[in-house]
Order: C-alpha cells, then sequence, then structure tokens
C-alpha cells in the first residue's frame, strides 16, 4: 500500500520554541536593526536555546524543510513577533455583530427626537446623542440591560451610541 506524502507549504514552529522567540521579540522590540541582530547571536548559542533549535532543526527536517531554520527563526522573530501585539484587546467591538439588540421602544424614542430636531441648523449627531441621553430617563436601564446581555459598561455605552447615530443617518439620507 503507497502512502502519499502530503506537501506542506508552512512549517509552523513547536509551541515551546514560538514562546521563547517572541519573548526574546518582546524583549528587544526597541533594539536598532545591528542590536538586535548581536543579541539574536548571543542568545541562539545560549545552552537552553541551542537544544531546543537542534530539536526543532530535527523536527522540520523530518517534516521535509530544507532551508536554514536558524535564518527563519530570525525573520520570524525580527519581522513578526516583534510587531506582534498581545491579544488582550480581542474582546473589544464584540457588540458588532452581536444578537443583543438595543430595545425597539428605545430606538423608536431615537427616532422620534431625531425627526423632531432634524431641521435645526445645529443639530449633528454629536449634539443630538448628548441631548438624547441627558432627556432620557430609559438610557441608564438600556446601559444595563445590555450589561446583563454580556456587555461591558464601555461597549454597552458605545452600542447605544453607535445605534444613536446609525438612526440619525438612516432618517437623513432617507430624507435627501
Amino acid at each position: 500500500m503507497d502512502v502519499e506524502q502530503q506537501n506542506v507549504f508552512r512549517y509552523k514552529f513547536s509551541s515551546d520554541l514560538v514562546e521563547k522567540i517572541n519573548y526574546f521579540s518582546k524583549l528587544h522590540a526597541l533594539d536598532d536593526r545591528k542590536t538586535y541582530k548581536e543579541e539574536w547571536n548571543k542568545w541562539v548559542q545560549t545552552k537552553e536555546m541551542f537544544e531546543i533549535i537542534d530539536a526543532e532543526t530535527q523536527r522540520l527536517s523530518r517534516l521535509g524543510y530544507r532551508d536554514d531554520i536558524n535564518d527563519k527563526m530570525y525573520r520570524s522573530s525580527r519581522y513578526y513577533f516583534r510587531k506582534k501585539k498581545d491579544n488582550d484587546n480581542k474582546t473589544r467591538a464584540t457588540f458588532v455583530r452581536s444578537k443583543v439588540n438595543v430595545s425597539k421602544e428605545f430606538v423608536d424614542k431615537m427616532k422620534e427626537l431625531i425627526e423632531s430636531k432634524k431641521s435645526d441648523s445645529n443639530f449633528s449627531p454629536k449634539n443630538g446623542y448628548q441631548e438624547f441621553i441627558n432627556n432620557n430617563n430609559q438610557y441608564n436601564e438600556e446601559v444595563q440591560n445590555l450589561m446583563q446581555n454580556g456587555f461591558s459598561s464601555e461597549d454597552a455605552v458605545l452600542k447605544v451610541k453607535k445605534t444613536f447615530k446609525n438612526q440619525y443617518f438612516q432618517i437623513i439620507n432617507k430624507n435627501n
């Protein structure tokens, strides 16, 4: 029975090595090119890294990688990991395509205000939103409702603000 070997187009480093490279890259992120290269050469020659790199070289060779692994690691470190952002802010802006919406009654109140004020010359989305939240006692309840459905307080406020601005532009553009 012949087993065909699959072509591998992207050889990934082991998670242990990725962690080490990421740490090094963040540590030396602000170094100039020459200093970065010097520090890199010192770092890969340490006993710990020599053993990890040797094991990785063997692993990637078994998978079919034929290029210089040290060069691949350096390029990854210098041009990818050094500039890569941490995933701390990944959860922000989850409301963009959320299933939880602002209540229909609340949106209707937004529409009423926009319809009544749209002919005023100084009426803008910013001014209208400020007036709406200052004169509407249901605002805090709506933010609390969104927070109970998994939004952070900041995201809940942004969701209401975005909803108001969307309603504003829908009404203004509908009449033009």
